[in-house]
């Protein structure tokens, strides 16, 4: 299968791994099923099936996929979410796996999120959940909530949710 090189590894794209699904006789009349988890007008969750051609399901997958987290999530979060989810599936069954699970446009949409800042309604959102900024800010080495990345923005939203349910407790 092609790979996609990114930062020195190789990785099988999501298109591949569905290439050789389909096109190997060794999965003849199998199927790949999607089912939603969680969808609302902000992201989705999808669980993605694999069955054999007697309906045992030999391999699953998840995605999540949040709206605004990238310019193509604003229209098409649900697609990109199944695509996900098949690729995770297709690597859970064995299908392009020779180095990672992760498919490249996993590992590209993480770097991705890694690199993209955090958003003005993340940064109302902490606001509104009255975390200490000081904190925050020190445990991510930024000077302020503005340069907090995508990916810590909702680590820290997660954080404080569960602290305000008393799910964790709160750091002093």
């Amino acid at each position: 299968m092609k790979t996609t090189n990114i930062k020195g590894k190789p990785y099988v794209m999501v298109n591949e791994r569905l290439k050789e699904f389909r096109n190997n006789l060794a999965y003849k009349n199998w199927s790949l099923e999607s089912e939603f988890v969680k969808l609302n007008e902000n992201g989705c969750v999808i669980k993605a099936i694999i069955k054999d051609s007697n309906g045992i399901v030999k391999a699953t997958g998840l995605a999540q996929e949040d709206k605004a987290s990238s310019m193509i999530n604003k229209t098409s979060y649900v697609e990109n979410c199944e695509t996900s989810a098949w690729g995770r599936a297709l690597g859970n069954l064995g299908i392009g796996i020779d180095d990672s699970v992760a498919s490249a446009d996993e590992v590209r949409m993480a770097i991705s999120k890694q690199e993209t800042l955090v958003t003005k309604e993340q940064i109302e959102k902490l606001r509104e959940l009255a975390v200490n900024e000081e904190n925050l800010c020190k445990r991510y080495g930024v000077k302020q909530l503005e340069e907090l990345s995508f990916i810590q923005a909702c680590e820290a939203i997660e954080i404080k949710e569960k602290q305000n349910i008393g799910m964790i407790k709160e750091d002093k």
